[in-house]
């Protein structure tokens, strides 16, 4: 084994892996407080923070999962499996990572140190025993999606819709669900030595966890966008329009997923699309020009 590098350290710690963390910017855009320099500043603060604990989760999971990354053609190569840095001492570096980011943002809100809290122990508990079991898994990547929502919030005090919270939690099944899927087609006849709760699923499976996850969030965006209190806190039902490029979006992303089964990481292959790309950035747009000024001229004319 050699000393760990700076290499292997960021490598480990995935900060690839730190776009999820947009989701905890959800709240201070859907708040109208992207003007408010307070609010922008803890919104990043908070995402970062959710950022270092997350890598201090992959150095755990890493640790703990060393011996039978071993056995995988792509994750034998991260630093721990592959013996660069000691199983103790990723371990150790995780739980300072965790620590330091549940410490520091407990001066910013009690309410965001918990949830940091709450976000470290259920992927304890993932590392350690939930992610042997098949669909368990995925709705704990799913629940700690809709945390990362809810730290946003909380970092801002503001009340995020439930709406916002269900739509995360569903598309965040959508993604663990196409990625589990991918791992399976790619596992061939010994899922187990690189996945236990792989062999307690099939493709047929995930495909229908795919198709429901697609239709329970194009549905509770569109009820999210037309809801009363929507339209009263944006001024008109303008959020409605937003719906093509969330219903490109989810559509192109199944669709990858069946079409292109040599696609190991569809979520990656995904956003590297340019079309999906060109979705994202619409409804980036769109969202915000509503939201901030244009929510009663575009929303009015819809009942």
């Amino acid at each position: 084994m050699t000393g760990m590098g700076p290499r292997d350290f960021i490598q480990t710690a995935r900060p690839a892996q730190w776009l999820k963390n947009a989701f905890v910017l959800a709240p201070v855009v859907f708040a109208r407080s992207l003007d408010d320099p307070d609010a922008l500043w803890r919104a990043v603060a908070a995402a970062a923070l959710f950022s270092l604990v997350a890598s201090g989760v992959y150095f755990l999971n890493d640790a703990g999962d060393a011996p039978r990354d071993r056995q995988h053609p792509t994750n034998r190569k991260r630093p721990i499996a592959a013996g660069r840095i000691g199983r103790l001492t990723g371990a150790a570096v995780g739980l300072l990572m965790m620590s330091a980011g549940i410490a520091i943002a407990g001066p910013m809100a009690i309410g965001l140190a918990a949830t940091l809290g709450a976000y470290s122990g259920l992927n304890l508990l993932y590392s350690l025993y939930l992610k042997r079991f098949a669909l368990v898994d995925i709705v704990v990547i799913s629940v700690g999606f809709v945390l990362r929502a809810a730290a946003g919030a909380l970092a801002i005090d503001v009340v995020i819709s439930v709406w916002l919270l269900v739509c995360t939690f569903f598309v965040a099944m959508l993604i663990a669900a196409g990625k589990r899927r991918a791992e399976l087609v790619h596992a061939g006849d010994g899922p187990s030595s690189t996945r236990p709760s792989l062999d307690q699923s099939s493709v047929r499976f995930f495909d229908s966890l795919l198709a429901g996850a697609a239709g329970a969030t194009l549905v509770c965006y569109t009820l999210y966008t037309v809801a009363p209190e929507t339209a009263v806190k944006f001024g008109g039902k303008g959020l409605i329009l937003t719906m093509p490029f969330v219903a490109y979006g989810v559509w192109r992303y199944v669709q990858m997923i069946h079409s292109d089964e040599s696609v190991e990481n569809p979520t990656t292959a995904v956003m590297c699309n340019r079309g999906v790309q060109a979705a994202v950035l619409g409804w980036g747009v769109l969202v915000v020009a509503i939201i901030y000024g244009f929510g009663a001229d575009l929303g009015g004319f819809i009942e």
